[in-house]
């Protein structure tokens, strides 16, 4: 099948030079169906096949795809996703001033589209630049800022989220609360995915705090795996898909045994991990996570993660990709 005889359609989205690319990756006949039968959802079908290539174990391969997809972009969207996709992984691998410019530049892209500034909002927050964590969550929120505070009604926990995001970093530059900033806490307890759609816990009298510090599930982010792996903290043999797949599959069967008990992750950092280690040195493994969890992460830190997210929303993981299409997916059983 050449770029020529791909429907007219298709030929409106995919570029001459990302079609080369996809032709020499040898990806199974479903993802081309998908391109031909989905020519709306061509940029979702690409950014699945670079899944499946990291799954595959053909980094190189996915690599070569994020950088065609960001290169030739079938949408906007898709396009600035491949590029903060290909920055994460530049990060993992250990180029990090490669991966800090791609991510500065996407920043400033002046049409920079509401779900990747997300991403880049909380990459900034998390690395100190606040500045540019403002701007992004500004572009992540810009239709509930477009609306009055009063009339503030985030449709689900992840545009609460954003929100107090905005509202978080804004107290970190020392700016005074705005109204947007105190409607943001007051919609945490009226939006759908709150506590209640994880369900209440059967004894009134549970401490919460025990609660939450159950409920948490420490997962190493995609930044530090490599870190991770050569201090020991995850077996060297572990890829990034198992270190994720393993954590969705815990969760699944906590949910399942618990139903009682509210559950979230929270990425962590190797070196934050490492430097708990070393003031518990007998505690290894699930056990050192799990004690830094009670330990070491505040009662009322943000960082902690509602799991499930939405089938739609954000994956948990980092991967910048919908929950459904990736530890979502109901392959993990």
């Amino acid at each position: 099948m050449t770029h020529e005889t791909l429907p007219e359609p298709l030929q409106d989205v995919i570029a001459p030079r990302l079609w080369e690319v996809i032709r020499g990756l040898d990806l199974p006949r479903e993802f081309l169906t998908d391109l031909v039968d989905l020519p709306h959802e061509v940029g979702d079908v690409l950014l699945d096949a670079v899944e499946y290539l990291e799954r595959a174990d053909r980094p190189d391969a996915a690599r070569r795809l994020l950088e065609a997809v960001r290169a030739d972009p079938p949408t906007r969207e898709s396009g600035q996703y491949a590029a903060f996709s290909l920055s994460e992984r530049l990060r993992g691998a250990g180029e990090a001033a490669q991966a800090d410019a791609l991510a500065r530049a996407l920043a400033g892209d002046p049409a920079l589209m509401p779900g990747p500034a997300h991403m880049l909002a909380e990459l900034f927050e998390e690395t100190g630049d606040l500045e540019r964590a403002l701007r992004c969550f500004n572009i992540a929120c810009r239709d509930a800022l477009a609306d009055p505070a009063e009339d503030l009604a985030p449709r689900n926990m992840l545009d609460a989220m954003v929100l107090q995001g905005r509202a978080r970093v804004r107290r970190r530059l020392g700016l005074p609360e705005d109204d947007h900033d105190r409607a943001a806490q007051a919609s945490l307890d009226r939006v759908p995915g709150t506590l209640a759609a994880f369900g209440e816990p059967d004894d009134e009298d549970l401490d919460d705090t025990l609660l939450r510090a159950e409920g948490v599930r420490p997962v190493y982010s995609r930044a530090c795996l490599p870190r991770a792996r050569e201090i020991g903290l995850i077996d060297a043999d572990t890829s990034d898909t198992e270190h994720y797949t393993n954590a969705e599959r815990e969760l699944r069967e906590a949910r399942r045994t618990r139903p009682d008990v509210l559950l979230s992750t929270v990425l962590v950092d190797a070196d934050e991990i490492a430097a708990f280690s070393r003031e518990h040195p007998d505690l290894t493994g699930t056990d050192l996570t799990e004690t830094w969890t009670e330990e070491a992460l505040p009662a009322d830190s943000a960082r902690p993660t509602p799991w499930p997210p939405g089938r739609n929303e954000p994956c948990w993981c980092g991967s910048t990709r919908k929950y459904k299409k990736c530890c979502g997916t109901p392959a993990l059983s």
